[in-house]
């Protein structure tokens, strides 16, 4: 039997998830078909009712990860806490349930790449969106020794800092004097439709980490970027990708995929 399942979001016509979910199928002969679905946000709760009507699960990408968390009856602690689900289904009820694999993802990428550690670190957020909430308390797990949220809308970093209320976590002031950080973390949608976030003057050095969560061409706009300002430590998030697919198959078909041959596998070919 065939099932279905597919990646939703908006402008994801470049996403690398169905062939991430087809190479793993295959690898454990499981007979599946994983499609995008590109929807507007008004389309959104419309598009994921149908589509689970018919078919088996649904990740999820941006803008839609809050929207997902709201829409779920059953939501797992991770989801939770980050008020953002990257992963849909329904349960034997014919329950909507949501789970977040983000930060699992994002962790488990950070593990394969031990001189990026956050420990410590003095860390800068830009976004305060659902790709943020879902990987925020994994970072704070680190024990960093700052984070900082910076988003283009204040009050909704406000919100961010405020629902999480951990010591280390605060939101960036314009009026605060700026000081290179040990790492910085890309979480906006910006560079989707070609923009370059906005980050601030003397917040980046050559030895600055920029962790993408985006990957592709949007990311290489965000690398060029960077390294125009001298840093040459860059990380998309091809990894993170292939992680929480991975976590989000073992959701779906209780296999946990090996990950690394295929994440160096796509790196080669991108």
């Amino acid at each position: 039997m065939t099932l279905y399942f597919a990646v939703i979001g908006q402008t994801i016509s470049h996403s690398l998830s169905p062939k991430i979910h087809h190479i793993f199928a295959k690898k454990h002969q499981i007979e599946l078909e994983y499609q995008i679905l590109d929807v507007p946000p008004s389309q959104f709760e419309k598009s994921v009712i149908h589509f689970l009507n018919k078919a088996h699960g649904l990740n999820v990408t941006t803008p839609f990860k809050h929207k997902a968390f709201q829409l779920a009856k059953n939501v797992s602690d991770r989801a939770k806490i980050a008020q953002a689900a990257n992963v849909l289904w329904k349960n034997n009820q014919g329950e909507l349930c949501a789970d977040n694999t983000d930060g699992l993802g994002f962790v488990q990428n950070l593990m394969s790449h031990p001189q990026l550690t956050l420990r410590e670190a003095r860390i800068l957020i830009l976004g305060a969106g659902g790709a943020v909430t879902g990987v925020l308390q994994s970072i704070l797990d680190q024990e960093p020794e700052q984070v900082v949220i910076l988003n283009r809308t204040q009050e909704t970093a406000q919100k961010v800092v405020d629902y999480f209320n951990h010591p280390k976590l605060n939101l960036f002031s314009k009026d605060q004097k700026t000081t290179p950080y040990d790492v910085i973390i890309h979480g906006t949608s910006a560079t989707l439709s070609k923009q370059l976030p906005d980050i601030p003057h003397n917040a980046i050095h050559s030895d600055t980490w920029v962790y993408d969560l985006l990957y592709g061409p949007a990311s290489l706009l965000l690398k060029n970027h960077v390294e125009s300002l001298g840093v040459t430590r860059f990380l998309d998030g091809l990894g993170m990708l292939v992680e929480q697919a991975a976590e989000s198959f073992l959701i779906w078909h209780q296999i946990k995929p090996e990950t690394q041959t295929l994440i160096a596998q796509l790196r080669h070919q991108l």
